[in-house]
Protein backbone atom coordinates (compact mmCIF):
# COMPACT_ATOMS: atom_id res chain seq x y z
CA UNK A 1 0.00 0.00 0.00
CA UNK A 2 1.43 3.37 -1.03
CA UNK A 3 0.90 6.66 0.78
CA UNK A 4 0.38 10.15 -0.55
CA UNK A 5 0.43 13.69 0.77
CA UNK A 6 -2.92 15.35 1.41
CA UNK A 7 -3.42 19.11 1.64
CA UNK A 8 -5.54 19.66 4.73
CA UNK A 9 -6.06 22.38 7.33
CA UNK A 10 -6.55 22.32 11.08
CA UNK A 11 -10.30 22.71 11.53
CA UNK A 12 -10.28 24.62 14.84
CA UNK A 13 -8.33 27.75 13.81
CA UNK A 14 -10.21 27.78 10.51
CA UNK A 15 -13.57 27.90 12.30
CA UNK A 16 -12.39 30.32 14.99
CA UNK A 17 -11.18 32.74 12.33
CA UNK A 18 -14.90 33.20 11.58
CA UNK A 19 -16.42 32.88 15.07
CA UNK A 20 -13.87 35.31 16.56
CA UNK A 21 -14.37 37.86 13.78
CA UNK A 22 -16.42 40.62 15.40
CA UNK A 23 -17.66 42.01 12.09
CA UNK A 24 -18.60 38.60 10.72
CA UNK A 25 -20.49 37.63 13.88
CA UNK A 26 -22.51 40.85 13.96
CA UNK A 27 -26.29 41.13 14.07
CA UNK A 28 -26.72 41.70 10.33
CA UNK A 29 -24.98 38.38 9.55
CA UNK A 30 -26.47 36.03 12.16
CA UNK A 31 -29.79 34.18 12.13
CA UNK A 32 -29.80 33.51 15.89
CA UNK A 33 -31.95 35.14 18.55
CA UNK A 34 -29.96 38.19 19.80
CA UNK A 35 -31.62 37.89 23.23
CA UNK A 36 -30.65 34.22 23.61
CA UNK A 37 -28.20 33.17 20.87
CA UNK A 38 -27.61 29.71 22.38
CA UNK A 39 -31.28 28.80 22.22
CA UNK A 40 -32.82 26.60 19.54
CA UNK A 41 -33.28 28.57 16.32
CA UNK A 42 -36.82 29.69 15.60
CA UNK A 43 -37.64 31.85 12.55
CA UNK A 44 -38.66 35.30 13.72
CA UNK A 45 -40.78 36.01 10.64
CA UNK A 46 -44.06 34.20 11.33
CA UNK A 47 -42.25 30.87 11.66
CA UNK A 48 -41.69 30.57 7.90
CA UNK A 49 -39.46 27.97 6.25
CA UNK A 50 -36.35 29.71 4.99
CA UNK A 51 -32.84 29.55 6.46
CA UNK A 52 -31.14 26.15 6.73
CA UNK A 53 -31.75 26.09 10.48
CA UNK A 54 -35.52 26.17 9.94
CA UNK A 55 -35.36 22.63 8.52
CA UNK A 56 -36.14 19.49 10.51
CA UNK A 57 -32.57 18.11 10.46
CA UNK A 58 -31.23 21.05 12.50
CA UNK A 59 -34.14 20.77 14.92
CA UNK A 60 -33.38 17.07 15.48
CA UNK A 61 -29.68 17.86 15.86
CA UNK A 62 -30.39 20.38 18.59
CA UNK A 63 -32.50 17.84 20.49
CA UNK A 64 -29.85 15.10 20.18
CA UNK A 65 -26.64 17.05 20.74
CA UNK A 66 -27.34 19.99 23.03
CA UNK A 67 -27.39 18.91 26.69
CA UNK A 68 -26.56 22.29 28.26
CA UNK A 69 -28.44 25.10 26.42
CA UNK A 70 -26.88 27.75 28.64
CA UNK A 71 -23.32 26.81 27.69
CA UNK A 72 -23.33 24.92 24.37
CA UNK A 73 -23.59 26.62 20.97
CA UNK A 74 -24.78 24.34 18.19
CA UNK A 75 -22.86 25.48 15.12
CA UNK A 76 -23.85 23.23 12.16
CA UNK A 77 -21.62 23.32 9.10
CA UNK A 78 -22.66 23.66 5.47
CA UNK A 79 -20.04 22.19 3.15
CA UNK A 80 -19.28 22.34 -0.54
CA UNK A 81 -16.95 20.43 -2.84
CA UNK A 82 -16.47 20.13 -6.58
CA UNK A 83 -13.55 19.95 -8.96
CA UNK A 84 -12.61 22.78 -11.27
CA UNK A 85 -9.94 23.56 -13.86
CA UNK A 86 -7.41 26.23 -12.97
CA UNK A 87 -5.74 26.82 -16.33
CA UNK A 88 -7.07 28.04 -19.66
CA UNK A 89 -6.37 24.71 -21.38
CA UNK A 90 -8.14 22.65 -18.69
CA UNK A 91 -5.09 20.50 -18.05
CA UNK A 92 -4.82 21.08 -14.33
CA UNK A 93 -7.66 20.70 -11.86
CA UNK A 94 -8.20 21.15 -8.15
CA UNK A 95 -11.04 20.15 -5.84
CA UNK A 96 -11.42 22.26 -2.67
CA UNK A 97 -13.53 20.92 0.19
CA UNK A 98 -15.02 23.96 1.98
CA UNK A 99 -17.25 24.71 4.96
CA UNK A 100 -19.14 27.63 6.48
CA UNK A 101 -21.17 27.98 9.71
CA UNK A 102 -24.93 27.73 9.18
CA UNK A 103 -25.31 30.32 11.97
CA UNK A 104 -24.60 32.90 9.29
CA UNK A 105 -27.45 34.04 7.09
CA UNK A 106 -27.61 32.91 3.47
CA UNK A 107 -26.70 36.45 2.37
CA UNK A 108 -23.56 36.37 4.53
CA UNK A 109 -22.63 32.92 3.26
CA UNK A 110 -22.73 34.17 -0.32
CA UNK A 111 -19.39 35.91 0.37
CA UNK A 112 -16.11 34.05 0.02
CA UNK A 113 -14.84 35.38 3.36
CA UNK A 114 -17.50 33.29 5.13
CA UNK A 115 -15.95 30.03 3.87
CA UNK A 116 -12.87 28.06 4.95
CA UNK A 117 -11.18 24.96 3.48
CA UNK A 118 -10.93 21.51 5.03
CA UNK A 119 -8.39 20.74 2.33
CA UNK A 120 -7.88 19.89 -1.34
CA UNK A 121 -8.49 16.57 -3.06
CA UNK A 122 -5.75 15.30 -5.35
CA UNK A 123 -6.89 13.32 -8.37
CA UNK A 124 -4.34 10.73 -9.42
CA UNK A 125 -3.77 10.54 -13.15
CA UNK A 126 -4.02 6.77 -13.40
CA UNK A 127 -5.13 6.73 -17.03
CA UNK A 128 -1.82 7.78 -18.55
CA UNK A 129 -0.27 5.32 -21.01
CA UNK A 130 3.00 5.51 -19.11
CA UNK A 131 1.38 4.17 -15.93
CA UNK A 132 2.31 0.59 -15.10
CA UNK A 133 -1.13 0.01 -13.62
CA UNK A 134 -4.48 1.73 -13.75
CA UNK A 135 -6.78 2.29 -10.82
CA UNK A 136 -10.19 0.65 -10.89
CA UNK A 137 -13.24 2.76 -10.15
CA UNK A 138 -13.44 1.22 -6.65
CA UNK A 139 -9.75 1.97 -6.05
CA UNK A 140 -10.35 5.58 -7.07
CA UNK A 141 -13.28 5.74 -4.64
CA UNK A 142 -11.11 4.36 -1.82
CA UNK A 143 -8.39 6.87 -2.62
CA UNK A 144 -10.91 9.73 -2.68
CA UNK A 145 -12.45 8.80 0.67
CA UNK A 146 -9.02 8.29 2.24
CA UNK A 147 -8.18 11.88 1.37
CA UNK A 148 -11.52 13.22 2.65
CA UNK A 149 -11.04 11.22 5.86
CA UNK A 150 -7.63 12.85 6.38
CA UNK A 151 -9.17 16.30 5.90
CA UNK A 152 -11.97 15.55 8.38
CA UNK A 153 -9.67 14.10 11.06
CA UNK A 154 -9.43 17.34 13.03
CA UNK A 155 -13.22 17.83 12.81
CA UNK A 156 -13.76 14.28 14.07
CA UNK A 157 -11.52 14.97 17.09
CA UNK A 158 -13.59 18.07 17.89
CA UNK A 159 -16.87 16.19 17.56
CA UNK A 160 -15.70 13.40 19.90
CA UNK A 161 -14.16 15.89 22.39
CA UNK A 162 -10.69 14.41 21.87
CA UNK A 163 -9.75 17.98 20.95
CA UNK A 164 -10.93 20.43 23.63
CA UNK A 165 -9.97 23.68 21.91
CA UNK A 166 -13.61 24.51 21.18
CA UNK A 167 -14.66 23.97 24.78
CA UNK A 168 -15.00 27.09 26.93
CA UNK A 169 -13.72 29.13 23.99
CA UNK A 170 -14.26 32.85 23.51
CA UNK A 171 -16.20 33.90 20.41
CA UNK A 172 -18.26 36.90 19.34
CA UNK A 173 -22.05 36.84 19.22
CA UNK A 174 -23.87 40.05 18.29
CA UNK A 175 -20.84 42.17 19.16
CA UNK A 176 -20.32 40.60 22.59
CA UNK A 177 -17.52 38.25 23.62
CA UNK A 178 -18.90 35.08 25.22
CA UNK A 179 -17.44 31.77 26.39
CA UNK A 180 -19.17 28.69 24.98
CA UNK A 181 -18.70 25.06 24.07
CA UNK A 182 -19.03 24.86 20.28
CA UNK A 183 -20.71 21.78 18.75
CA UNK A 184 -19.93 21.28 15.06
CA UNK A 185 -21.96 18.65 13.21
CA UNK A 186 -22.16 18.80 9.41
CA UNK A 187 -25.67 19.84 8.40
CA UNK A 188 -25.49 19.32 4.63
CA UNK A 189 -23.10 19.27 1.69
CA UNK A 190 -24.01 21.33 -1.39
CA UNK A 191 -22.87 19.33 -4.43
CA UNK A 192 -23.94 18.41 -7.94
CA UNK A 193 -24.93 14.83 -8.84
CA UNK A 194 -21.45 13.47 -9.78
CA UNK A 195 -19.89 14.93 -6.62
CA UNK A 196 -22.72 13.49 -4.49
CA UNK A 197 -22.05 10.07 -6.01
CA UNK A 198 -18.38 10.29 -5.05
CA UNK A 199 -19.16 11.35 -1.48
CA UNK A 200 -21.59 8.45 -1.10
CA UNK A 201 -19.24 5.92 -2.74
CA UNK A 202 -21.91 5.38 -5.40
CA UNK A 203 -21.31 4.30 -9.00
CA UNK A 204 -20.94 7.27 -11.34
CA UNK A 205 -22.93 5.59 -14.10
CA UNK A 206 -26.55 6.20 -15.03
CA UNK A 207 -27.26 3.64 -17.74
CA UNK A 208 -29.97 0.98 -17.77
CA UNK A 209 -27.59 -1.67 -16.44
CA UNK A 210 -27.00 0.12 -13.13
CA UNK A 211 -29.06 -1.39 -10.32
CA UNK A 212 -29.43 1.78 -8.20
CA UNK A 213 -29.19 4.89 -10.33
CA UNK A 214 -29.16 7.65 -7.70
CA UNK A 215 -27.09 7.76 -4.53
CA UNK A 216 -29.89 8.80 -2.17
CA UNK A 217 -32.90 6.63 -3.09
CA UNK A 218 -33.98 3.32 -4.63
CA UNK A 219 -35.60 4.52 -7.87
CA UNK A 220 -34.99 1.98 -10.70
CA UNK A 221 -33.76 3.13 -14.09
CA UNK A 222 -37.08 2.58 -15.88
CA UNK A 223 -38.87 4.88 -13.40
CA UNK A 224 -36.47 7.84 -13.62
CA UNK A 225 -38.85 9.72 -15.91
CA UNK A 226 -41.96 8.95 -13.86
CA UNK A 227 -42.63 11.88 -11.49
CA UNK A 228 -45.39 9.87 -9.78
CA UNK A 229 -43.10 7.02 -8.75
CA UNK A 230 -42.68 6.82 -4.96
CA UNK A 231 -39.04 6.19 -4.15
CA UNK A 232 -37.59 5.41 -0.72
CA UNK A 233 -34.38 6.87 0.74
CA UNK A 234 -31.52 4.46 1.39
CA UNK A 235 -30.25 4.15 4.95
CA UNK A 236 -26.70 4.53 6.19
CA UNK A 237 -26.42 1.20 8.03
CA UNK A 238 -27.61 -0.86 5.08
CA UNK A 239 -25.36 0.83 2.49
CA UNK A 240 -22.25 1.11 4.67
CA UNK A 241 -22.41 -2.52 5.77
CA UNK A 242 -22.43 -3.68 2.15
CA UNK A 243 -19.70 -1.20 1.13
CA UNK A 244 -17.23 -2.39 3.77
CA UNK A 245 -17.96 -6.11 4.01
CA UNK A 246 -20.18 -7.07 1.09
CA UNK A 247 -19.10 -9.20 -1.83
CA UNK A 248 -18.53 -7.77 -5.29
CA UNK A 249 -21.98 -8.98 -6.33
CA UNK A 250 -23.64 -7.42 -3.28
CA UNK A 251 -21.93 -4.08 -3.93
CA UNK A 252 -22.97 -4.17 -7.57
CA UNK A 253 -26.57 -4.94 -6.58
CA UNK A 254 -26.78 -1.58 -4.77
CA UNK A 255 -24.31 0.28 -7.04
CA UNK A 256 -21.82 0.93 -4.23
CA UNK A 257 -18.04 0.85 -4.44
CA UNK A 258 -16.22 -1.37 -1.99
CA UNK A 259 -14.73 1.33 0.24
CA UNK A 260 -14.82 2.75 3.76
CA UNK A 261 -16.83 5.97 3.65
CA UNK A 262 -15.03 9.02 5.06
CA UNK A 263 -18.18 10.11 6.93
CA UNK A 264 -18.56 6.87 8.90
CA UNK A 265 -17.31 8.47 12.12
CA UNK A 266 -18.52 12.02 11.44
CA UNK A 267 -21.65 13.59 12.91
CA UNK A 268 -23.53 14.54 9.75
CA UNK A 269 -27.18 15.12 8.87
CA UNK A 270 -29.84 12.69 10.02
CA UNK A 271 -28.14 9.71 11.77
CA UNK A 272 -30.46 7.27 9.96
CA UNK A 273 -29.21 8.37 6.54
CA UNK A 274 -25.96 10.28 7.29
CA UNK A 275 -24.12 11.17 4.05
CA UNK A 276 -26.82 9.56 1.86
CA UNK A 277 -29.37 12.04 3.17
CA UNK A 278 -27.02 15.02 3.56
CA UNK A 279 -26.59 15.76 -0.16
CA UNK A 280 -29.86 17.53 -1.08
CA UNK A 281 -30.73 18.17 -4.72
CA UNK A 282 -28.86 21.10 -6.25
CA UNK A 283 -31.47 23.21 -8.11
CA UNK A 284 -28.86 24.85 -10.31
CA UNK A 285 -27.70 21.62 -11.95
CA UNK A 286 -31.02 19.79 -11.82
CA UNK A 287 -33.13 22.66 -13.17
CA UNK A 288 -31.09 25.39 -14.85
CA UNK A 289 -28.20 23.28 -16.16
CA UNK A 290 -30.35 20.16 -16.45
CA UNK A 291 -34.00 20.32 -17.49
CA UNK A 292 -33.85 23.86 -18.91
CA UNK A 293 -30.83 23.11 -21.10
CA UNK A 294 -32.31 19.90 -22.47
CA UNK A 295 -35.69 21.49 -23.11
CA UNK A 296 -34.10 24.29 -25.16
CA UNK A 297 -31.91 21.89 -27.13
CA UNK A 298 -35.01 19.92 -28.13
CA UNK A 299 -36.56 23.06 -29.61
CA UNK A 300 -33.40 24.21 -31.37
CA UNK A 301 -32.86 20.72 -32.82
CA UNK A 302 -36.22 21.08 -34.60
CA UNK A 303 -35.09 24.20 -36.45
CA UNK A 304 -33.37 24.48 -39.82
CA UNK A 305 -30.33 26.81 -40.24
CA UNK A 306 -32.54 29.43 -41.88
CA UNK A 307 -35.08 29.27 -39.04
CA UNK A 308 -32.29 29.63 -36.49
CA UNK A 309 -31.03 32.70 -38.34
CA UNK A 310 -34.50 34.27 -38.22
CA UNK A 311 -34.77 33.50 -34.49
CA UNK A 312 -31.39 35.16 -33.89
CA UNK A 313 -32.57 38.26 -35.75
CA UNK A 314 -35.75 38.36 -33.65
CA UNK A 315 -33.67 38.12 -30.45
CA UNK A 316 -31.47 41.01 -31.55
CA UNK A 317 -34.50 43.08 -32.51
CA UNK A 318 -36.13 42.38 -29.14
CA UNK A 319 -33.01 43.57 -27.33
CA UNK A 320 -32.90 46.83 -29.27
CA UNK A 321 -36.54 47.73 -28.74
CA UNK A 322 -36.95 46.72 -25.09
CA UNK A 323 -34.57 48.51 -22.77
CA UNK A 324 -36.77 49.22 -19.77
CA UNK A 325 -35.14 49.44 -16.36
CA UNK A 326 -37.58 46.78 -15.14
CA UNK A 327 -35.71 44.20 -17.23
CA UNK A 328 -33.22 43.91 -14.39
CA UNK A 329 -35.93 42.19 -12.36
CA UNK A 330 -36.34 39.44 -14.96
CA UNK A 331 -33.99 36.77 -16.34
CA UNK A 332 -31.38 37.92 -18.81
CA UNK A 333 -32.64 38.46 -22.36
CA UNK A 334 -29.87 40.55 -23.94
CA UNK A 335 -28.29 37.99 -26.27
CA UNK A 336 -26.98 40.50 -28.79
CA UNK A 337 -25.17 37.87 -30.87
CA UNK A 338 -28.17 35.60 -31.22
CA UNK A 339 -29.40 32.64 -29.24
CA UNK A 340 -28.99 29.49 -31.33
CA UNK A 341 -25.20 29.23 -31.44
CA UNK A 342 -24.27 29.97 -27.83
CA UNK A 343 -21.81 27.81 -25.89
CA UNK A 344 -20.38 27.74 -22.36
CA UNK A 345 -23.48 29.46 -21.04
CA UNK A 346 -23.91 30.18 -17.35
CA UNK A 347 -26.90 28.88 -15.41
CA UNK A 348 -28.33 32.40 -15.29
CA UNK A 349 -28.06 32.68 -19.08
CA UNK A 350 -29.82 29.33 -19.57
CA UNK A 351 -32.76 30.62 -17.55
CA UNK A 352 -32.74 33.88 -19.52
CA UNK A 353 -32.74 32.00 -22.81
CA UNK A 354 -35.96 30.18 -21.92
CA UNK A 355 -37.55 33.44 -20.79
CA UNK A 356 -36.53 35.13 -24.05
CA UNK A 357 -38.03 32.32 -26.13
CA UNK A 358 -41.31 32.70 -24.24
CA UNK A 359 -41.25 36.45 -24.96
CA UNK A 360 -40.48 35.99 -28.66
CA UNK A 361 -43.37 33.54 -29.00
CA UNK A 362 -45.76 36.37 -28.03
CA UNK A 363 -45.04 38.05 -31.39
CA UNK A 364 -46.76 36.75 -34.51
CA UNK A 365 -43.48 36.25 -36.34
CA UNK A 366 -41.93 34.40 -33.42
CA UNK A 367 -44.98 32.21 -32.91
CA UNK A 368 -45.08 31.14 -36.57
CA UNK A 369 -41.36 30.43 -36.59
CA UNK A 370 -41.47 28.15 -33.56
CA UNK A 371 -44.74 26.50 -34.56
CA UNK A 372 -43.43 25.64 -38.03
CA UNK A 373 -40.22 24.24 -36.54
CA UNK A 374 -42.09 21.88 -34.22
CA UNK A 375 -44.44 20.76 -37.01
CA UNK A 376 -41.60 20.12 -39.46
CA UNK A 377 -39.90 17.88 -36.91
CA UNK A 378 -42.96 15.68 -36.87
CA UNK A 379 -43.39 15.81 -33.11
CA UNK A 380 -47.07 16.78 -33.51
CA UNK A 381 -46.65 18.97 -30.45
CA UNK A 382 -48.90 21.95 -29.92
CA UNK A 383 -46.82 25.09 -29.36
CA UNK A 384 -49.39 26.22 -26.80
CA UNK A 385 -48.56 23.20 -24.66
CA UNK A 386 -44.81 23.61 -25.16
CA UNK A 387 -44.97 27.24 -24.06
CA UNK A 388 -47.09 26.30 -21.08
CA UNK A 389 -44.42 23.79 -20.04
CA UNK A 390 -41.62 26.34 -20.49
CA UNK A 391 -43.56 28.96 -18.53
CA UNK A 392 -44.19 26.47 -15.73
CA UNK A 393 -40.50 25.57 -15.70
CA UNK A 394 -39.48 29.25 -15.54
CA UNK A 395 -41.92 29.87 -12.70
CA UNK A 396 -40.57 26.84 -10.83
CA UNK A 397 -37.02 28.10 -11.27
CA UNK A 398 -38.04 31.46 -9.80
CA UNK A 399 -39.87 29.64 -6.97
CA UNK A 400 -36.71 27.73 -6.00
CA UNK A 401 -34.89 31.04 -5.57
CA UNK A 402 -37.28 32.52 -3.00
CA UNK A 403 -36.08 33.24 0.54
CA UNK A 404 -39.22 32.29 2.48
CA UNK A 405 -41.94 29.72 1.99
CA UNK A 406 -44.77 28.24 4.05
CA UNK A 407 -45.43 28.37 7.78
CA UNK A 408 -43.71 25.50 9.55
CA UNK A 409 -46.95 24.70 11.38
CA UNK A 410 -48.62 24.07 7.99
CA UNK A 411 -45.68 22.34 6.34
CA UNK A 412 -47.34 18.97 5.71
CA UNK A 413 -50.21 20.53 3.78
CA UNK A 414 -48.12 22.90 1.68
CA UNK A 415 -45.37 20.37 1.01
CA UNK A 416 -47.97 17.97 -0.41
CA UNK A 417 -49.38 20.69 -2.66
CA UNK A 418 -45.90 21.63 -3.85
CA UNK A 419 -45.04 17.98 -4.57
CA UNK A 420 -48.23 17.50 -6.62
CA UNK A 421 -47.58 20.68 -8.61
CA UNK A 422 -43.99 19.63 -9.26
CA UNK A 423 -45.11 16.20 -10.43
CA UNK A 424 -47.58 17.79 -12.84
CA UNK A 425 -44.94 20.11 -14.28
CA UNK A 426 -42.39 17.33 -14.86
CA UNK A 427 -45.06 15.14 -16.45
CA UNK A 428 -45.92 18.00 -18.81
CA UNK A 429 -42.26 18.43 -19.79
CA UNK A 430 -41.76 14.71 -20.37
CA UNK A 431 -44.86 14.39 -22.54
CA UNK A 432 -44.75 17.58 -24.63
CA UNK A 433 -40.95 17.71 -25.07
CA UNK A 434 -40.00 14.07 -25.73
CA UNK A 435 -36.25 13.38 -25.82
CA UNK A 436 -34.88 10.92 -28.37
CA UNK A 437 -31.22 11.31 -27.44
CA UNK A 438 -29.49 9.09 -24.90
CA UNK A 439 -31.80 7.84 -22.18
CA UNK A 440 -34.54 10.37 -22.92
CA UNK A 441 -35.78 11.89 -19.68
CA UNK A 442 -34.58 8.86 -17.70
CA UNK A 443 -32.00 11.00 -15.93
CA UNK A 444 -31.00 11.21 -12.24
CA UNK A 445 -31.33 15.01 -12.33
CA UNK A 446 -34.89 14.70 -13.67
CA UNK A 447 -35.91 12.33 -10.87
CA UNK A 448 -33.94 14.18 -8.19
CA UNK A 449 -35.96 17.30 -8.93
CA UNK A 450 -38.85 15.49 -7.25
CA UNK A 451 -36.73 15.37 -4.06
CA UNK A 452 -36.56 19.16 -3.78
CA UNK A 453 -39.69 19.60 -1.67
CA UNK A 454 -38.63 16.91 0.80
CA UNK A 455 -35.15 18.45 0.94
CA UNK A 456 -36.73 21.81 1.76
CA UNK A 457 -38.53 20.31 4.74
CA UNK A 458 -35.19 19.00 6.00
CA UNK A 459 -32.79 21.80 5.06
CA UNK A 460 -34.78 24.98 4.38
CA UNK A 461 -35.06 26.85 1.11
CA UNK A 462 -33.58 25.26 -2.05
CA UNK A 463 -30.92 27.97 -2.28
CA UNK A 464 -29.23 26.38 0.75
CA UNK A 465 -28.22 23.44 -1.48
CA UNK A 466 -27.52 25.57 -4.55
CA UNK A 467 -23.94 25.19 -5.75
CA UNK A 468 -23.79 28.65 -7.35
CA UNK A 469 -22.15 30.12 -4.24
CA UNK A 470 -19.57 27.33 -4.14
CA UNK A 471 -18.75 27.68 -7.82
CA UNK A 472 -18.30 31.42 -7.41
CA UNK A 473 -15.91 30.70 -4.54
CA UNK A 474 -13.69 28.76 -6.93
CA UNK A 475 -12.28 32.15 -7.92
CA UNK A 476 -10.83 32.58 -4.42
CA UNK A 477 -10.11 29.01 -3.35
CA UNK A 478 -8.97 27.52 -6.66
CA UNK A 479 -8.40 29.91 -9.57
CA UNK A 480 -6.22 32.46 -7.75
CA UNK A 481 -4.25 29.70 -6.05
CA UNK A 482 -3.73 27.97 -9.39
CA UNK A 483 -2.33 31.11 -10.97
CA UNK A 484 0.35 31.30 -8.29
CA UNK A 485 1.51 27.71 -8.79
Amino acid sequence: MTSMNVICYDFVPQLLSILQNKEMMARNNLVLNPNNPLARYKPSDDRLLGEALSGSVYQDMYTRLVSNPSKQLLCPLICYTDGTQIDSLSRFGVEPFLFTPALLSYAARCKAEAWRPFGYVQHLRSNLRSDSCKLSSSAKARNYHAQIQAMLKSLQRVQTWADSRLQNVEIYLFGKCVKVDVLCPILLIAVDTPAADKLCGHFSSYSAGVQRVTCSCDVPFDKLDDPNFTCHPVTWNAMHEIAISGSKEECTAVSQHHCHNAFANIEIGDPVYKIFGAVPTDPMHSVRKGILVRAMSLIFDCMTPSEKNKLDELAQKFHKHHRQTARKSFPQTDFTNGVTNLSNMTAKEECGLVFLLICLAQFEEGWKLLDDALLSKGQETDLNIVLEALEALSCFDAWTRMDKYWKLSEQTEYAEKATNSLSGMLTMIRDCLPREKGNGWKLPTFHNTMHIVNDMCKYGKPKEANTEVGENNHIVFAKKIGRRC
